[in-house]
């Protein structure tokens, strides 16, 4: 599907000469993004594990210290890659940092991108400016996955509004309503435990949308998060867009658990479902 470019700003007092080891230090990345792994040379493998739960990895596209750094990466799972373009540009006696990155012209994930990238900045500004340690950003971001799927928007429909189908990819469905306020209870497991995930349906549009209001059962979060199923148009016939939002409401200290936790669940069931329609016919 076409792509537009998000851009995010961020102004520095330190000056570039300053600034760019911590965009091409792993001992200084660690301080503001998470625990690194980069080449920096062109081709170089790019691999990252946050704090929040995101996983990155990708390759070095260009480089020409102490201004550029291009990467092409994706979150870790079935999701697409998307190109990176930072600049470093001098800003009287300090710095400016520019970011840029290619996502798929949806309102929601450029929503996310920006989002994404103004903590981020805000991360190597407290590591930079202030000496910090900020890796501990993010926890109140969204999961936003997007998992191409070689198939119609009819193929897919009945593995996400059926509890059959559901059962197939996500959790077994001991309970789903499908309809605006039906509700729903699933049982799975993960990391070895038994999981209950309970909640109602807020929305549902056949071949498009399916949304879920979500709480997994004992956790005491306190609020019910959101998870949004939404197929869109896509190269490969048809996408599955994930958005799981609502982590910053949830009590302060489950939060990164929960998020973290669904960071690393949501990329294995999306595999699931990328499994399960690569080969064959699909049924509800």
């Amino acid at each position: 599907m076409p792509s537009t470019a998000v851009a995010v700003l961020r102004p520095f007092r330190e000056p570039v000469l300053t600034l760019w080891p911590y965009l091409s230090r792993p001992e200084l990345l660690d301080r503001w993004l998470g625990t690194t792994d980069m080449e920096v040379a062109i081709g170089g493998a790019f691999r990252a594990d946050l704090w929040n739960g995101d996983h990155l990895e990708g390759t070095v596209l260009a480089v020409a210290p102490p201004s550029r750094l291009d990467l092409s990466w994706r979150f870790e799972g079935p999701s697409m890659e998307c190109d990176v373009r930072i600049r470093l540009e001098h800003a009287g006696p300090g710095s400016r940092v520019r970011v840029e990155q290619d996502v798929p012209a949806t309102d929601l994930e450029r929503a996310h991108a920006c989002g994404w990238w103004r903590e981020a900045m805000e991360a190597l500004h407290r590591a930079v400016d202030e000496g910090a340690d900020a890796r501990q950003w993010g926890a109140g971001l969204p999961i936003v996955l997007r998992t191409p799927l070689s198939r119609t928007p009819a193929d897919i429909w009945p593995l996400l509004s059926t509890a059959r189908g559901l059962e197939k990819w996500l959790a077994g469905a001991e309970r789903f309503e499908a309809t605006p306020g039906g509700s729903f209870r699933f049982i799975s497991r993960f990391k070895g435990n038994d999981v209950i995930e309970e909640g109602r349906l807020l929305a549902i549009e056949v071949d498009r949308l399916v949304e879920l209001e979500w709480e997994w059962i004992g956790q005491g979060w306190e609020k019910p998060t959101r998870v949004e199923l939404r197929l869109e148009a896509d190269p490969s016939g048809v996408a599955l867009l994930l958005r799981h939002s609502g982590f910053g409401a949830v009590a302060e200290e489950q939060r990164i658990a929960a998020r973290r936790n669904y960071a690393t669940a949501w990329r294995d069931v999306l595999h699931d479902l990328q499994r399960l329609v690569a080969p064959g016919p699909v049924g509800a």
